[in-house]
């Protein structure tokens, strides 16, 4: 803050986790870092504040801030399902690669549930706890989970933009 940086960063969440050369997608290495995702957002969220999360290759063509479909309830998630395309028997299946957050207690709640998931299951990744903490939610708790699924048309993850073209054949 003192540098004009709104950075957050906890040593603590590392602890010799966090393998430099990780960057091959779905190795352990790789899972470790993907672990420390939600459990590194978790924090922040319990620290009272509002989280834009984006992966490094999520390409932004305006300010995601004045876009609805990114603010519009307190926990905000990118799809990987359009037109009849799903994966994981829910028809939104959510991509962990950007997401809008409020410090809501239903956002809170469902990112214990991510990294409860997370943590009983080190093989698994991130995105897969998010689609099953959704899925299972209903069956879980009674608790109500507040959340909207972003429209890929609008906010895309790299596979729905750049390979079904989805954006380009929207205009």
């Amino acid at each position: 803050v003192e540098r004009g940086a709104h950075v957050f960063y906890d040593a603590a969440l590392d602890q010799g986790k966090i393998d430099r050369a990780a960057t091959d997608f779905g190795s352990d290495s790789f899972k470790k870092i993907v672990h420390l995702k939600p459990t590194l957002t978790l924090r922040v969220l319990e620290l009272g504040f509002f989280l834009l999360l984006s992966d490094a290759d999520v390409v932004w063509f305006q300010n995601p801030f004045h876009v609805r479909e990114v603010t519009g309830s307190p926990l905000n998630l990118m799809s990987d399902a359009h037109f009849g395309f799903t994966m994981g028997g829910t028809q939104t299946f959510v991509n962990s690669g950007f997401a809008y957050m409020a410090p809501d207690p239903s956002t809170l709640s469902f990112m214990r549930e991510v990294v409860r998931l997370l943590a009983s299951r080190p093989d698994k990744m991130d995105q897969d706890a998010y689609n099953t903490a959704i899925s299972n939610w209903q069956r879980r708790t009674t608790e109500p989970l507040v959340y909207s699924v972003m429209d890929p048309g609008t906010v895309s993850c790299g596979w729905v933009y750049f390979m079904r073209r989805l954006g380009q054949r929207a205009g």
